[in-house]
């Protein structure tokens, strides 16, 4: 390429005759944001890595509405022969699981991810009976029993657990709960109760569910919330993604998509079995469902679907 202008940032003084301007193409002088990105409650880093630099550029991220505005360069390095990579990572992120029929729990941060490191114990669960956990607003909230105290817990480090009272059930026990519109919902297998909460600590009685099923999934997408019943084989957990939910079932070969939880479409799984793990991922702008089963061989099978596009056609 070619250099087609030059920008001064100060005019300098005292100069005796026409200074020489020395164009210097081996450091980072900008680095553009494509998407903001949200939900981030601390800033992230920056990590500039290759290209090549016998001294490696510094950068900041500027934070605006819990998203990346911009990256501010500290120090531009020098060296590059080519283009750097660039990393924003979450130190705060992190995977957090819960363990049926114990009070374990662990916790496993992005960067550890990413270095195949291993999984953080966290301090003991309040009981053994919690069976799901979601996160929003910067709480994670786990639920399970037969409601009242201990029925739920609440972590903002994902380490360290707070006993929470939940609503007081007829029948059945907490099997679910998921986050969406500023609101924890929580479904009751085994009877028709849902309970709501808008920070995870006091928790209030729902819109009752359509009969006593065994609801065994609650996911939050498109505006609302979508339960899943686990009897006839129907289905034993459902996810949101990219505007479609996702339910696969016990002893089945098949899963069912939809766009908005009431119009469901079967697809193809690999074999007849056990599915009980649903993920969602969308790695260079490819959406990916994987799903596992709970039986010895751990099958996995992956499906690239989404939400077809919707338009309006004008004259």
């Amino acid at each position: 390429g070619s250099i087609q202008k030059v920008i001064m940032t100060s005019t300098g003084a005292g100069f005796g005759g026409v200074p020489t301007v020395a164009a210097e193409t081996d450091k980072v002088t900008e680095i553009n944001v494509s998407a903001f990105g949200n939900g981030y409650r601390t800033a992230p880093t920056v990590t500039i890595s290759g290209g090549g630099a016998s001294t490696a550029a510094t950068a900041i991220a500027v934070m605006d509405n819990q998203g990346v505005a911009s990256i501010t360069i500290d120090t531009a390095g020098d060296g590059y022969t080519s283009v750097p990579t660039i990393e924003i990572v979450d130190g705060a992120s992190k995977f957090v699981a819960i363990a049926n029929g114990t009070t374990n729990n662990a916790s496993l941060s992005i960067a550890d991810a990413k270095a195949d490191n291993a999984w953080t114990a966290g301090t003991a669960l309040p009981n053994s009976n919690f069976t799901s956990i979601t996160y929003g607003n910067g709480v994670y909230v786990a639920v399970g029993g037969s409601g009242g105290s201990g029925s739920a817990a609440t972590s903002t480090d994902g380490n360290s657990w707070v006993s929470r009272t939940n609503i007081t059930l007829s029948a059945g026990t907490l099997s679910s709960v998921a986050y969406g519109a500023a609101t924890y919902v929580a479904i009751n297998t085994g009877g028709n109760k849902a309970a709501t909460s808008t920070n995870g600590i006091v928790w209030t009685e729902g819109g009752t569910l359509p009969s006593s099923n065994a609801w065994a999934s609650v996911a939050y997408g498109n505006g609302r919330f979508v339960a899943v019943s686990s009897e006839q084989n129907f289905a034993v957990y459902v996810k949101y993604g990219q505007g479609l939910f996702m339910a696969v079932a016990e002893g089945t070969a098949v899963c069912a998509t939809s766009a908005d939880g009431i119009t469901w479409n079967q697809q193809a799984l690999s074999a007849s079995d056990d599915w009980f793990g649903l993920v969602f991922g969308n790695p260079n702008n490819n959406p990916i469902w994987a799903a596992f089963t709970d039986t010895a061989n751990n099958v996995v099978n992956y499906v690239e679907t989404g939400a077809k596009a919707l338009g309006r056609l004008s004259e």
